[in-house]
């Protein structure tokens, strides 16, 4: 398989490299002291990926027939879902006075996990 455009700008692919960016600014930022404005750099280095998932994303919607903008759909929606309440959770267990818990590294593979798992669920359910 060659490398192209259409294969790197595959949302998979880009939900990949994505997830590796912000693992890549984590691990940055818990080796090395870094000045402020250093820190903002990586901190900030995920967004573009971030961006580029999305676009990748949208893009790929155009060359979907209905059903399976529908399933895609139905995924994003679980994976929001699921997300948001793990993301609520862990705030409330925090505030009821639980361990710090270390959780900025699993957001990223939370939603990707989401999303294929609720792309499974709903292609189960149609198909």
């Amino acid at each position: 398989m060659k490398l192209t455009v259409s294969v790197l700008l595959n949302p998979p692919v880009t939900a990949l490299v994505f997830c590796g960016s912000v693992q890549a600014a984590s691990s940055l930022l818990n080796a090395f002291w870094l000045r402020p404005q250093a820190r903002l750099a990586v901190v900030l280095l995920p967004l573009p990926f971030l961006l580029l998932f999305a676009l990748s994303t949208l893009r790929s919607f155009r060359d979907f027939d209905q059903g399976e903008r529908h399933l895609l759909t139905e995924a994003l929606a679980f994976a929001g879902a699921i997300t948001l309440f793990a993301v609520v959770g862990a705030e409330l267990l925090q505030a009821a006075g639980s361990p710090v818990w270390r959780n900025q590294d699993a957001w990223p593979y939370l939603a990707l996990v989401g999303c294929l798992v609720g792309y499974w669920s709903a292609a189960r359910r149609y198909r």
